[in-house]
């Protein structure tokens, strides 16, 4: 044997032996074990998952599989709890997974796939903690690598499901900020987005691999039908399917009660996602997802219900993290000025204030309104909410008894948002003729305020004549809702619209 070729003989033997990975070493196998950490990562059973991950490490140390829904279940801890030492604790960790993601056989679909979901779901982890320029670039690189992987393995309908995610949100940038998104290298369509998610939701019926995602992809499939297509009734259809072969471990999963509550919700089931939130797996084993008990006791004040501080409370107390503490030190505050406790309300009011972050729109509104100082005129308040819960005949009694008095004891804003709320509750009554003046209305006394009440009137006229087939109309009044001085629900209203102008667009 040549003098070169023993060294290289022996090299490759030390490689072996201290277990350094060569070119194709790690592989990718999505086998049982795998399969079922999956499944109970998607119903956050986080310690079970956690469990078939280490036992596929120790018994297969090559497969590379256990390390992506590693990056899974650190990135739901992180999301969910919103504890900003445990993401920096578990974005070291992140830095291994990915490099060992990176040592693997790069002919694999799965290569470039899961370094992509990686890199998405800690960009997405980032926009928490206002990492904002790290996460862009991650979002970058995500996307560089899902495009790359699926001009290499088309067939490899994995991609498609963050990448529609992707080329919805790109769709969905308002066209101010286009300018970022060039430059950033992103491109695509709502409807390109769209297209690829229900490819995968229809794909997941006959591939049996691929239906271990089920509830990630259902989780997709209502986002994409409640915020871009509008599309409620084709969730809805999936919420009674799943209730018709009783899968209540379906609807029990935490993640799958969040998104079919707030379907329920939007279609006015107010009752109906009240119950889903309280029948959902909160026994031991399953991650606490405290941001539910806000959403319960938020579903409850709707009801006028006298227990919907006790969920507010338990989120408030048990929560860690920051987001969406001011709404619920909001919603505490309107459920005892209900109550006629005082000292109770500004005891709330004054912790929306030194509470939490303004990284969601609700925070906003709730730190905006407790700056401004101003007691929310109860009639007012009661309407709103039973409005928002669906409960449209009581909703409309409370404003035309208390008219006069709600002219006579209060300001410009109250009554710019009497004939808001009035517009609100017959549209979603579906009084449509009744509520068109009165958008109209709003949208005339309160164009140059910084209320929300006229951007979002001019967003529900874009709905309705959307609705109506009259395009023309519509892209007036969704132009309108982007353009409004609104400090309130600014970033919600302005992607509404401009997702129902990006329809509008693709229409034959």
């Amino acid at each position: 044997m040549k003098k070169g070729t023993l060294y290289k003989v022996f090299y490759l033997l030390l490689l072996i032996t201290v277990g350094i990975p060569i070119f194709g070493q790690y592989y990718y196998d999505f086998n049982e074990r795998c399969r079922k950490a999956n499944e109970a990562l998607l119903d956050l059973r986080l310690d079970e998952a956690e469990r078939y991950i280490v036992v596929e490490k120790q018994l297969h140390p090559d497969n590379n599989i256990p390390y992506l829904l590693e990056s899974y279940l650190l990135f739901f801890k992180v999301f969910i709890s919103d504890e900003e030492p445990m993401f920096r604790r578990y974005d070291k960790l992140r830095e291994s997974i990915y490099d060992r993601l990176d040592d693997g056989d790069s002919d694999s679909p799965y290569y470039l796939y899961c370094k992509a979901v990686v890199n998405a779901q800690w960009g997405l982890a980032r926009m928490k903690f206002s990492e904002f320029v790290t996460a862009a670039f991650e979002f970058r690189r995500a996307n560089i690598q899902l495009e790359e992987n699926k001009e290499r393995f088309p067939e490899f309908l994995y991609d498609n499901l963050y990448s529609g995610i992707f080329h919805i949100a790109v769709g969905s940038v308002p066209p101010g900020y286009q300018w970022l998104v060039n430059l950033l290298g992103f491109s695509g369509t709502i409807q390109q987005g769209e297209a690829e998610i229900k490819e995968v939701f229809d794909a997941m019926k006959k591939d049996h691999l691929l239906s271990s995602f089920r509830r990630e992809v259902i989780f997709y499939k209502i986002f994409l039908d409640m915020n871009v297509t509008n599309d409620l009734q084709s969730s809805y259809g999936l919420y009674r399917q799943s209730k018709t072969i009783q899968d209540t471990n379906l609807l029990r999963s935490p993640l799958l009660a969040y998104a079919f509550a707030r379907l329920l919700k939007e279609m006015k089931h107010n009752k109906e996602a009240i119950k889903l939130l309280e029948n959902r797996h909160q026994e031991k084993g399953y991650y606490p997802f405290y941001y539910l008990d806000y959403l319960t006791g938020y579903y409850k004040l709707q009801a006028l219900d006298s227990t919907a501080n006790e969920d507010l409370l338990k989120f408030t107390t048990y929560y860690k993290g920051r987001i969406y503490l001011k709404s619920a030190y909001q919603k505490l505050s309107w459920y005892y000025l209900i109550q006629g406790d005082s000292a109770q309300y500004f005891a709330m009011q004054k912790k929306i204030l030194s509470s939490g972050n303004m990284l969601s729109d609700d925070d906003k509104q709730a730190d905006f309104e407790a700056r401004e100082g101003k007691i929310p005129n109860v009639y007012l308040l009661e309407s709103r909410l039973l409005s928002d819960g669906g409960y449209f005949a009581r909703a409309e009694d409370i404003l035309l008894r208390n008219k006069a008095f709600i002219f006579r004891n209060s300001g410009p804003k109250d009554q710019l948002e009497y004939s808001y709320r009035l517009g609100r509750i017959y549209h979603e009554w579906g009084q449509i003729e009744k509520a068109i003046p009165l958008y109209l209305e709003t949208i005339r006394k309160g164009q140059d305020l910084p209320y929300y009440f006229a951007a979002n009137a001019a967003l529900k006229l874009g709905n309705i004549y959307e609705k109506k087939g009259d395009t023309t109309a519509a892209r007036k009044y969704y132009r309108w809702a982007t353009g409004m001085k609104n400090e309130e629900y600014k970033s919600s209203i302005t992607q509404k619209a401009k997702a129902g102008l990006q329809r509008l667009e693709e229409r034959p």
